[in-house]
């Protein structure tokens, strides 16, 4: 499921005085064999959740952490990177989402449900568009966060040239191929160009015959030719998933040649004696100073050190005392 602003807006509307258990946990592909993986993030992540000093509000913290428990120990079969639920029984909430990119573990139990790191997750993930198209045919799939859907509704049937019952008209069609094919595409890209005025995406990925491609590509309006990353071969009759299958090495090597310039980059101004600095103890610096625009971390990345819990300063080492505020 694409997470939907709909959907996000909606869970925003939940308020509870008795609390709503907002839950997201990081979920390791490599532990996925183990039941207890997910079980022991979310015990891991509660010790950080303060018990409310009221009884009432305390029995119902813990009755919606047994709910989760119960959950995880029971019915959930483990998927993707990343799990978040909001849980709030008394007000019937129960909401399940998983995620095909990382998620923090992070545990609240507040009187909203904490959308807003869903809503920050779905932000720094790109959304793609793939369209695929033909002599005849258009359909255009969004693809976030690995997620695949198809949006039907912004190619339909009134393209120039064709039957009513959908098909060619066949003595037209022979006699003008050349003429319809191109009013199609051109009927094609107004309807993208549209879309993305709408509903905007961030990349474009092509796909379709080889002849349609070619000359599809040709009509594409700059603003739209500025997001194309690539494109692949595809059957007109192929299901979502396996454009999703086609298309994921595309947007993956794009990502991974944005993420080595931007590695690069940073290597290079530190080198030159720039904005740059690679390195723990001189990046902790530079976070401690306020200094920090961009963070780059490889993944799955876990070192030692300390937090001051009074002024937030963060230390390579354990201190007995905070350098910044003692």
């Amino acid at each position: 499921m694409i997470v939907s602003a709909e959907f996000l807006k909606n869970l925003a509307a939940y308020r509870s005085d008795e609390g709503i258990l907002s839950v997201y946990l990081r979920v390791d592909p490599k532990l996925m064999y183990d039941r207890r993986h997910p079980l022991s993030e979310f015990k891991a992540a509660l010790k950080h959740v303060e018990t409310p000093p009221e009884e009432e509000r305390s029995r119902r913290l813990h009755s919606e952490i047994d709910r989760v428990l119960h959950f995880l120990e029971q019915s959930w079969s483990p998927t993707g990177r990343g799990l978040v639920i909001f849980s709030c029984q008394p007000l019937g909430l129960w909401e399940t989402v998983s995620l095909n990119v990382a998620a923090p573990n992070v545990v609240h139990f507040t009187e909203t449900a904490q959308v807003r790191i869903l809503a920050r997750i779905i932000d720094e993930n790109e959304r793609y568009a793939a369209v695929v198209v033909d002599k005849e045919d258009a359909h255009l799939y969004i693809i976030h966060m690995g997620e695949i859907e198809q949006a039907t509704e912004v190619f339909d049937d009134d393209v120039p040239g064709r039957h009513e019952q959908g098909g060619w008209a066949q003595a037209r069609y022979q006699r003008h191929t050349g003429f319809h094919v191109h009013e199609h595409l051109k009927h094609v890209m107004h309807r993208l160009q549209r879309y993305h005025q709408t509903r905007p995406f961030d990349r474009l990925i092509l796909s379709g015959s080889e002849e349609a491609l070619t000359e599809f590509k040709k009509m594409l309006p700059t603003p739209l030719q500025e997001l194309v990353i690539g494109d692949f071969s595809v059957n007109r009759m192929d299901r979502p998933q396996e454009i999703l299958d086609r298309a994921r090495p595309v947007y993956e090597a794009f990502e991974r040649r944005q993420e080595e310039a931007l590695v690069d980059q940073i290597v290079n101004d530190s080198a030159a004696g720039g904005p740059g600095v690679v390195g723990a103890s001189d990046t902790i610096r530079a976070l401690n100073e306020g200094r920090i625009r961009t963070l780059v971390v490889s993944d799955a990345v876990a070192l030692p050190g300390a937090e001051c819990p009074s002024c937030g300063m963060l230390t390579e080492q354990p201190q007995p005392s905070c350098p910044a505020c003692e």
